[in-house]
């Protein structure tokens, strides 16, 4: 429409949620807005944080001395609590999930597939088999 809005803007949305469902947290939410603006449009993409997102031997994330963002992506984590600073290093997720949220996430909205082509994407073939088994067996004989 004459917004801006359309369908890749949904898509968009679906990676986002991924994000905040796997996280714990609204991405981007101990932002001021127009900060977070600024990081969506230059800074990396948003991403499911787990073993496979922070470097091998950090087992800590830094905190901004001052709490004023640095410029370098210290925002997206210097409010947050100890309790949260250990979540990443005790989940792994799927490289699907991870190739899912970084389809969805693409920066040009051209890039970003069809609600479609998500449909056919590996993450939810792998979900919708392991879903059918796991509610079968919560069914009593």
């Amino acid at each position: 429409d004459l917004s801006g809005y359309n369908m890749k803007s949904d898509i968009y949305s679906v990676g986002i949620t991924a994000c905040e469902l796997a996280n714990g947290s609204v991405p981007f939410q101990d932002m001021p807005r127009t900060q977070m603006l600024l990081q969506k449009l230059k800074g990396p993409t948003y991403c499911p944080w787990d073993i496979n997102t922070f470097p091998r031997g950090e087992s800590r994330m830094k905190n901004s001395r001052s709490g004023v963002d640095s410029g370098i992506g210290e925002s997206m984590t210097h409010t947050m609590t100890s309790e949260r600073l250990q979540i990443p290093f005790s989940k792994t997720f799927s490289p699907a999930f991870h190739n899912l949220v970084e389809l969805c996430l693409q920066q040009d909205p051209e890039k970003r597939p069809s609600a479609r082509s998500l449909l056919s994407h590996t993450f939810f073939k792998q979900i919708k088999e392991q879903t059918q088994n796991s509610l079968l067996s919560l069914l009593p004989p």
